[in-house]
């Protein structure tokens, strides 16, 4: 296992839309601290490693890339952390393709799979002969891990050691912020990150179009919503400093101001109602896949 002092050696198995999301994210810090870690990610077929290679252009040059059988066992067996970026359908052909390799035991697996659980992850790479002495957590990162802004769940059986829980927050720390919730609230929290996005998705859109509608360049309107929305969010996600819903409204809330007349009349047209029944039916729907 690697020291805070040396590279931390990652290993990525599949790359669909989250798994290249990632590994961009690990690349883009390793341009700016290339002793930090070593980085490899292996793939299923050679059109999917020249998309892969295309995504990251020059800075292929900081990770080593991969696919077939014999790639994706070796970069396991070499890393600290081997990151399961597959679709859920593919995780026993994975199994089959890592195999019972001896120098697996003890490493640390990260699930990314939304839906499945640390037990049945287990259970389907066991039926594919691999190791079962191997510790199995699950993290589930966001789009913006691309850009270092990922807020990734992390939740993982009372088995696995502090020692590998702290390396997989070193890791993931590098891309975002990492959030612990119990297994059994996975997919609420899910759910509540996939409406926040939605919510992010549809504000901009609209506050965009409106502006545009009254004279303000599109351009500097969408630029005035998405960076508003990032500082004001970002002002209460700050660890120092940082302040709650309630009292961020209360500080920008001057008499006659026009935040203050803003949030009445979005509760008046029934914003806040809407949200509050989108999220409540996002986790009604998350738990029912």
């Amino acid at each position: 296992m690697a020291s805070e002092e040396e590279p931390l050696r990652i290993a990525i198995l599949g790359c669909g839309s989250i798994g290249t999301a990632i590994l961009e994210g690990f690349v883009s810090h390793a341009v700016r601290q290339p002793e930090s870690m070593a980085l490899s990610a292996c793939v299923t077929s050679s059109d999917s490693l020249i998309r892969l290679r295309d995504a990251l252009g020059e800075r292929c040059k900081h990770v080593t890339l991969g696919f077939g059988r014999e790639p994706t066992q070796d970069m396991a067996e070499q890393a600290d952390l081997i990151i399961l970026a597959c679709r859920p359908q593919d995780l026993v052909t994975l199994a089959n393709t890592l195999g019972p390799r001896p120098t697996y035991a003890g490493k640390t697996v990260v699930s990314l799979l939304a839906g499945v659980s640390c037990q049945r992850i287990r259970q389907q790479l066991a039926a594919g002969g691999v190791r079962k002495d191997m510790s199995f957590v699950r993290v589930i990162p966001t789009i913006g891990a691309r850009t270092g802004n990922s807020v990734s769940l992390l939740s993982y059986p009372e088995t696995v050691s502090q020692s590998n829980i702290e390396l997989v927050k070193r890791a993931f720390g590098k891309i975002g912020t990492v959030l612990t919730v119990p297994e059994e609230l996975m997919s609420k929290a899910t759910a509540v990150g996939a409406v926040c996005h939605a919510l992010a998705v549809l504000a901009v859109n609209k506050i965009t179009d409106a502006s545009v509608a009254e004279g303000i360049p599109r351009s500097t309107a969408m630029a005035l919503a998405t960076q508003s929305l990032s500082s004001a969010a970002g002002f209460m996600a700050a660890e120092e400093g940082g302040i709650t819903a309630e009292q961020l409204e209360a500080a920008l809330s001057t008499p006659k101001g026009i935040t203050l007349n803003s949030v009445v009349n979005l509760e008046k047209e029934g914003a806040g109602a809407a949200i509050g029944e989108a999220t409540r039916a996002a986790i009604r729907y998350a738990e029912s896949m």
